[in-house]
């Protein structure tokens, strides 16, 4: 098994990779090109699995992980007091 952490620039096989950084906004909309990305990969999701549904399986994915995200900043605003107020 390669393992691909280990190896130097000059060792990486070459490949035709392209690089796309995603920004999502907590209360807005995915911008055009990054909904085309996750459309495009939920559609060849499909291809493999021939199952509709993985088209929408990483919008939903993205949704699931800003929630959590914002649970996890909500949570850690409180605070413990011991006494009672």
């Amino acid at each position: 098994m390669l393992h691909w952490l280990h190896l130097r620039d000059d060792q990486m096989p070459t490949l035709l990779v392209t690089f796309f950084s995603v920004a999502v906004e907590t209360l807005g909309a995915l911008s055009d090109e990054a909904h085309s990305l996750v459309a495009e990969i939920g559609r060849r999701a499909t291809l493999c699995t021939a199952d509709p549904r993985e088209t929408t399986f990483p919008f939903k994915r993205i949704s699931m992980a800003m929630q959590r995200f914002n649970a996890m900043c909500l949570a850690n605003t409180f605070t413990v007091s011991e006494t009672p107020p």
